[in-house]
């Protein structure tokens, strides 16, 4: 599941339920990250094998705590602070077999090539019959 939004605001201390056994990989876009919540847990996330949660964004609040947990018991609160320092864009969290594992994370590829769609008028402004018009 993806999500972009250019700033995301965490009330409450939401809760993610997996219920995918294969696992569910939260991919979060965001500008900013900003919490609204009285409790020391910002959201919990509970997993199943293989599941991921991973923040992309230019500010997430110090202190940015979510509780892990899945059905066997498993339980644990982990920070998540992205590494500026070294360059890092987002940092990864990933569930497996009762593991929790944080990784730091490169600005992602983009795949998209940008089109300058001015260039897709014409002088009298009715537009260009190019191929882009079926895509």
């Amino acid at each position: 599941m993806n999500l972009y939004c250019d700033t995301l605001i965490i009330k409450d201390s939401p809760i993610f339920n997996n219920t995918n056994q294969n696992g569910t990989i939260i991919s979060i876009y965001a500008r900013n990250v900003v919490t609204q919540t009285s409790q020391p847990i910002a959201l919990t996330y509970k997993v199943t094998d293989k599941s991921r949660l991973i923040f992309y964004t230019l500010n997430l609040p110090e202190d940015f705590v979510v509780r892990f947990s899945d059905a066997t018991g498993f339980q644990k609160d982990q920070t998540l602070k992205i590494n500026r320092e070294a360059g890092f864009f987002a940092v990864a969290a990933e569930y497996v077999r009762g593991n929790l594992t944080m990784q730091d994370r490169a600005i992602p590829d983009v795949e998209m090539v940008n089109m300058d769609y001015m260039n897709q008028i014409n002088e009298d402004g009715t537009l260009r019959e190019d191929e882009w018009l079926n895509e």
